[in-house]
């Protein structure tokens, strides 16, 4: 995954360029970022970025060394934000009140990461301060255009199909 020049300089400043925090960063959002596309089916993905991914999650992730160091507060946000990606997953499907606007926000729970790793480089004040920033930087695109996207999306129970 790619980042803009501008999201670079913000997680340049929003993790204090400290450079094993933004590549952990880096690492867990392209992951998320191509999981998403491969459920969603809404992008096409190539099976060199796919492999990417793997590699990511069972290489480099494991490696690295701000990831190690505070892997207890690290991995248990990763677990909920996974979590939450998959129950606003479902979220989504439903035709209940509000279920979609809770979607909108649980869907970007990888963005408590930032703030987590704010938090551990800055403290507390400064995690708050990350944290609404990046939340706010997560959701720019907004509920109406979020909804027109769910329009694009092609989810099937599989992921390949066989022969």
């Amino acid at each position: 995954m790619r980042w803009t020049d501008d999201y670079q300089g913000l997680m340049q400043t929003w993790l204090k360029g400290h450079q094993e925090a933004i590549l952990f960063i880096h690492t867990a959002f392209t992951i998320a970022h191509t999981c998403d596309d491969l459920t969603d089916r809404d992008k096409t993905v190539e099976t060199t970025t796919m492999q990417e991914a793997f590699w990511l999650a069972l290489v480099e992730l494991p490696r690295n060394r701000f990831y190690v160091e505070h892997f207890a507060l690290l991995n248990g946000c990763l677990q909920t934000a996974f979590l939450n990606w998959q129950v606003a997953n479902r979220l989504e499907q439903m035709n209940q009140p509000n279920a979609k606007e809770v979607a909108f926000i649980l869907r970007s729970s990888y963005t408590d990461l930032v703030t987590l790793c704010a938090w551990i480089l800055g403290g507390t004040d400064w995690a708050v301060q990350v944290g609404t920033e990046s939340r706010l930087h997560a959701s720019q695109e907004g509920f109406t255009l979020y909804q027109d996207r769910l329009t694009t999306e092609r989810r099937q129970p599989y992921v390949v199909g066989g022969v």
